[in-house]
């Protein structure tokens, strides 16, 4: 019976949200399901108007009631729509939701049945249960719910035929996932693991398994016409019960809003709230950016910059539209990554767009993680990128991404316990990662732990054996520790000549290794910056110091630079004047910063 009442509130809900009184009244919407997730949670009580302005309406904290009126006009126009609601649509309702004059507590009764005169007693005392049985059952509704902490978004199965049916599917997928993750309280998997899933057919459990959650999102997308269809469900792995299910039809050009309604569905379910801005936004805009989301997500150099270009037709279009100016800033420091461009040509692209991303929302974590990252990496400010980091991370707790980028930077600052707690919590949040895997390794290597770091390392490619790039810091560690064929095993895996010459040069196969260095020298005369490292490498091996030296030189401020910089294969040349002066041109002769 519990059971029964809980669903009736759900599906109550659900169809009033659904009703043409409140389809696209967004802000009334989040009221409405906002106080009567707060009322089924058991905290009706904290419903004052300070809490609803910031909750539902983006208020500054510590905001004035008596001087903005907004909670107390929106509340009257949502009990107009309430009583507009019953008085049309949902006269015939079993269940009345409403909302008290002078009050913020919603009123949730049974609509009582008419009966002969002779049984008002038991029609009382059957309405007194009723709303007993109400109470009880929305408590142990909050009581099914509260206690997911962990839930995973699985790539939304497209069901369209049309060409951009995929992109659709994906692009509203990512978007929700980078909108969850913002919940406090709750640990939300990245876009990485779960669109690792993605085609994969895994039962509840087996996701549960791999991924360590409480409960799982999935559904379907199906786009016919101008319309498209989202329907999904939160089931909780435990028992593979359904917890919430709901079906959003919006015309193309809605899908921010449908967007928008889902997201806040699954906070509401989970008794959260996403604490964002109120937006209006051009549909042509936002499907621009949904394009661009699904471009970014190939991680190469031609997509990262479709996707730059996909962004800034975005924000062409809708100047306001903040998640395409932080998702540039992302597309142009991805594309110096990829491209390795110069610190001085992509910085300034970087903290342009993720400033404008701050100047329109200040709640955007990936922005603020963008703003540190150019503080850090390109001005050369660890005060600042520190403080923009636990901005991010204040607002996206959930982001592995940023979680990964604070790793590098407090590795890059020698704060390695704090950097190795970082990394974990990235790859907890991305488990089917290698990257985060990897990340991990990395950091007990730059530690010195290096048979940590080769246990670590054994993992990541014993769940990735096809990825090349987990071989890397397996076989870093692996030298480090003086087990050359063992490295070089790794390296011959992961393809880079660099690292393979180094390992030749230290297992006493110096012909080989001088071989592959002829190869990276001939190579290193048209791109001197990229090949200087995997040269150096291989000089230092083979006992010449001076020529690594010559080559670290061609370093340029570049992603990675700081990282390449303070490996512990260039240990040995610490003392080397040189090796102290380059440091200082690079601006690393921090202290703790070896």
């Amino acid at each position: 019976m519990v059971t029964a009442v809980q669903e009736a509130v759900t599906s109550q809900l659900s169809k009033i949200l659904a009703s043409p009184q409140f389809v696209r009244a967004g802000r009334l919407s989040a009221f409405l399901r906002f106080i009567v997730k707060e009322t089924a949670a058991g905290r009706g009580d904290s419903l004052k108007e300070t809490v609803i302005g910031t909750a539902v309406f983006g208020k500054p904290a510590g905001y004035d009631p008596r001087s903005d009126s907004t909670v107390r006009i929106q509340a009257s126009r949502l009990r107009e729509k309430l009583r507009d609601y019953y008085l049309t649509g949902g006269k015939d309702d079993s269940l009345i939701i409403e909302l008290p004059k002078g009050a913020y507590v919603p009123l949730i009764r049974p609509v009582p049945k008419p009966v002969p005169k002779k049984h008002t007693y038991v029609l009382a005392a059957l309405t007194g249960l009723a709303v007993l049985l109400l109470v009880v059952g929305i408590t142990v509704w909050h009581w099914n719910t509260h206690l997911i902490k962990s839930i995973a978004v699985i790539p939304l199965h497209n069901l369209g035929s049309e060409p951009d049916s995929e992109m659709i599917a994906d692009g509203l997928t990512e978007d929700l996932i980078r909108q969850l993750a913002a919940l406090p309280g709750v640990r939300v998997v990245s876009q990485t693991s779960s669109f690792a899933l993605k085609g994969k057919d895994k039962t509840i459990g087996q996701i549960a398994s791999l991924l360590d959650v409480e409960a799982v999102v999935e559904g379907s997308v199906q786009r016919v016409g101008t319309q498209v269809k989202v329907s999904t469900q939160l089931v909780r792995t435990a028992d593979d019960r359904t917890i919430w299910s709901g079906a959003f039809e919006r015309d193309s050009n809605d899908l921010f809003v449908l967007e928008d309604e889902l997201s806040a569905a699954i906070a509401g379910t989970l008794h959260a709230n996403l604490n964002r801005r109120s937006e209006k936004v051009n549909p042509e805009a936002y499907a621009l950016y949904l394009r661009g989301l699904y471009a970014m997500r190939h991680s190469t150099a031609s997509s990262s910059k479709e996707a730059v270009e996909l962004f800034q037709r975005a924000v062409d279009k809708e100047p306001l539209l903040a998640r395409a100016w932080s998702a540039q800033a992302f597309g142009w420091y991805e594309m110096g990554v990829l491209e390795s461009i110069p610190a001085q040509q992509i910085g300034p692209k970087v903290k342009s767009a993720a400033l404008r991303a701050l100047e329109i929302d200040s709640r955007l974590a990936d922005a603020h993680a963008a703003v540190a990252l150019v503080f850090f990496l390109f001005e050369e400010n660890s005060q600042k990128a520190g403080e923009e980091f636990r901005r991010a991370l204040d607002v996206g707790p959930n982001s592995c991404e940023i979680w990964s980028q604070y790793a590098g930077f407090l590795m890059d600052l020698g704060r390695m316990d704090e950097a190795l707690e970082a990394a974990r919590r990235s790859e907890r949040l991305d488990p089917l990662s290698p990257a985060a895997g990897r990340l991990v390794a990395s950091v007990l290597y730059n530690a010195r732990r290096y048979d940590e770091a080769i246990a670590q390392g054994r993992k990541v490619v014993e769940r990735n054996p096809e990825v090349r790039s987990a071989y890397r810091e397996l076989g870093r560690a692996y030298l480090a520790a003086g087990r050359c064929e063992e490295a070089l095993a790794a390296f011959q895996r992961l393809g880079d000549e660099g690292f393979a010459g180094e390992a030749l040069a230290r297992c006493g196969r110096s012909e080989e290794a001088l071989v592959i260095l002829d190869r990276l020298e001939s190579e290193a005369k048209q791109d001197r910056t990229r090949r200087a490292t995997g040269v150096a490498r291989v000089y230092l091996a083979l006992g010449e110091p001076s020529r690594a030296l010559d080559y670290l030189e061609y370093t340029q401020k570049e992603y990675g630079y700081i990282q390449r910089l303070r490996d512990p294969a260039w240990d040995s040349l610490r003392s080397d004047a040189r090796f102290v002066a380059l440091r200082k041109r690079m601006g690393l002769d921090w202290p703790n910063n070896r």
